[in-house]
């Protein structure tokens, strides 16, 4: 690891603002919190559909499949919860006699996307700046 590298373990619980084991927060030198990271879009398949469509706009799902490497029920389940989330939209309609299913960010997801970069921008500072961590 290198000098930027911090341990979790270095981080001191602070009691004093929170009972143990409600919420968690994470209380920085200059008095700035973490955001907290929406979990949908922790997962990687998920977060990789999410940053291509925020990027392109939309999507037809065979792109979506073979950018993304998965398998067409896992890219099914993956689309199916961010639609659930509402950050994107899935239109199906037919390419002659095919059918195309396309796959549109909508503006919540674009906010979500910015969201969650920014947040985790807040855990660059973790190094210098870590005062307290309540549990």
């Amino acid at each position: 690891m290198g000098s930027n590298s911090f341990k979790l373990m270095d981080l001191k619980p602070d009691f004093t603002t929170q009972k143990p084991g409600i919420g968690k927060k994470y209380l920085l030198k200059n008095n700035t919190m973490f955001q907290k990271l929406d979990p949908l879009l922790l997962s990687q398949p998920r977060l990789s559909i999410i940053c291509f469509l925020k990027k392109n706009q939309e999507a037809d799902f065979k792109t979506l499949k073979d950018k993304s490497g998965l398998s067409v029920g896992n890219l099914s389940i993956q689309l199916n919860k961010l639609k659930k989330e509402g950050f994107i939209d899935i239109v199906k309609q037919f390419k002659g006699n095919y059918p195309l299913t396309i796959c549109k960010i909508t503006e919540k997801g674009n906010n979500a996307v910015v969201d969650f970069f920014t947040a985790i921008k807040t855990y660059e500072q973790i190094d210098d700046d870590v005062q307290t961590l309540s549990l």
